[in-house]
């Protein structure tokens, strides 16, 4: 899976790079969580705990104009209740539709994102190596461009984990994680 996210992330740049040079590289880390956030191990346990995250992402996507990205991301991170459950590392695509109420001279640009990715996951408190992620995220946040080849971002972001854990080599010793995190987000991008 990893593979074809790759390898369609490398197609859709190719196609990209066609057209004029709108290109960017950046990172973002998640820097605090709000609300309870969910944790549940299929029906068999929920958590009245906090979930806390801390998620690192490195991209490198498009701009196409002043409202539209597509990028690639690689994200890393631990998911916790009162101690780390589980590491996450995961490959994804990531779009944002801007909009422009403050008009297109502005400084600042608001914007709605949406992404999918894949990975696996690991963890020595619940005892397991290697699990299959499946992660969805809708986020909502604002750009504010210092100059033409740098901006900073901000935003709320929520985002659900699926972490199908196989403990053994069978079936019956599979179960799902379901994890869902709310959090502030903070970001830096480079154009070129």
């Amino acid at each position: 899976m990893k593979k074809i996210i790759l390898l369609s992330s490398l197609l859709t740049i190719g196609i990209l790079s066609a057209s004029d040079s709108g290109w960017y590289f950046g990172a973002t880390k998640g820097v605090t969580n709000f609300g309870k956030g969910s944790f549940k191990v299929e029906q068999r346990w929920k958590s009245n705990e906090r979930v806390e995250n801390s998620p690192t992402i490195f991209k490198l996507g498009y701009l196409s104009n002043s409202s539209f990205r597509f990028e690639g991301y690689y994200k890393k991170d631990s998911i916790s209740l009162s101690e780390k459950l589980f590491d996450v590392t995961t490959m994804g695509i990531r779009s944002e539709i801007g909009f422009l109420p403050f008009g297109k001279s502005s400084a600042f640009s608001p914007f709605f994102s949406s992404a999918f990715g894949v990975g696996n996951s690991s963890s020595n408190y619940l005892m397991y190596d290697d699990g299959v992620v499946m992660e969805y995220e809708l986020g909502l946040g604002i750009h504010y461009n210092i100059n033409k080849k740098f901006d900073i971002s901000g935003g709320l972001v929520w985002r659900k984990i699926e972490n199908m854990v196989d403990t053994d080599d069978f079936d019956a010793n599979s179960y799902q994680i379901s994890t869902s995190t709310n959090g502030i987000e903070i970001g830096a991008t480079y154009h070129f």
